[in-house]
Order: C-alpha cells, then structure tokens, then sequence
C-alpha cells in the first residue's frame, strides 16, 4: 500500500483505540460502593418545605419525619435512570418507612404526564422546580436517595439508580 493511503487509516485507528480505552473504563468503573454511605456522623435532614404535587396534597414539612423513617428521593421525569427505578421504591412502601419523591426541576404539567404512564411510587411529593431544595441537600445528580431515621436524621445516602442491593441495605437498616 503506497504511504498516502495508509496515512487516510491513521485518525480512524487513533478513533477506534481512544473508543475501546474509554469503553473498558466505563465498564470497569461500574463500584456500586462508591455512591453509597451509611451515614456515621449523622446530621439532621435539610428542609423540604415547598409545594405539593399535586397542589391540593396536604402540606409536607419536618414534622412528617419525626416517629418513623423516610425515604426521600430525588427524582424528574427526564432522568431516565429515576424511572427505572420506580418499582424499587414502591417496593419500600411495603416497609415502615414513607417515601417522599422530589420532583428535582420539573413542572406539574411534566409530571402529570409522568404519572399518567407510570404508577406513582410516592407517598409525598414535594415540587422542586428551581433546584434550592437539591442543593440544600448537597445532590449533585440524580437520581438521588436518602433514608432519615425517626429523629429527622439522615442515616443512609445514594447517589444513583437503585437496584436490590441498595434496597437490601435499606431493609437492613429499617430492621434494626
């Protein structure tokens, strides 16, 4: 092959060695560890005061933790990992444990549509729709899950999609 032709290979080799170095990252990088923490220093839940979806809902506030765990959940209708993660968290209805969805950056109008496809996973929703209540609670993604025990404290976080891993280590707390 004359050199001029095998220089037109060079970029699409370069491409293919780049692609496979950062798809075997990806797939190594895949430690559920590192988005869970049981929460060993523990500190009192943010605030979750805002409007209710939907706007008839009784009022949620700090109150409706006190007695009984909570687990709150940060969520949207475009986050597709959220979605799947529904029946994971009306599994946990089943528990003691209530379960507050935050509707992080969506509109009632995206989330009644949400609602119409898809069951309802949550007791409680508090709307969101500026992201204040997000970054009071330090979330940098989503989806986003905590568990707050009876005193209002947080005792157990994740940053991710939950699977049953994550759902057994939160039963595991509840039961204790």
């Amino acid at each position: 092959m004359p050199p001029r032709k095998t220089l037109y290979f060079l970029p699409f080799i370069a491409l293919l060695l780049l692609g496979g170095m950062m798809g075997s990252r990806l797939l190594a990088a895949k430690d559920d560890t590192e988005n869970a923490a049981v929460v060993t220093a523990l500190k009192p839940a943010p605030s979750l005061t805002g409007v209710m979806y939907p706007e008839n809902s009784a009022a949620f506030t700090e109150a409706n933790f006190k007695g009984q765990y909570t687990v709150v959940n940060f969520f949207a209708s475009w986050c597709a990992p959220c979605l799947v993660e529904f029946p994971l968290l009306k599994k946990l209805q089943a528990t003691n444990a209530q379960v507050v969805g935050i509707a992080f950056q969506d509109p009632p109008a995206r989330l009644k549509t949400l609602f119409t496809k898809n069951e309802n996973p949550f007791q409680h929703i508090v709307l969101d729709e500026k992201g204040t209540i997000g970054i009071n609670w330090g979330i940098n993604g989503l989806p986003a899950t905590f568990l707050i025990n009876p005193e209002g404290q947080i005792v157990w976080q994740y940053l991710g999609e939950l699977e049953e891993k994550q759902l057994k280590e939160i039963s595991k707390i509840l039961q204790q």
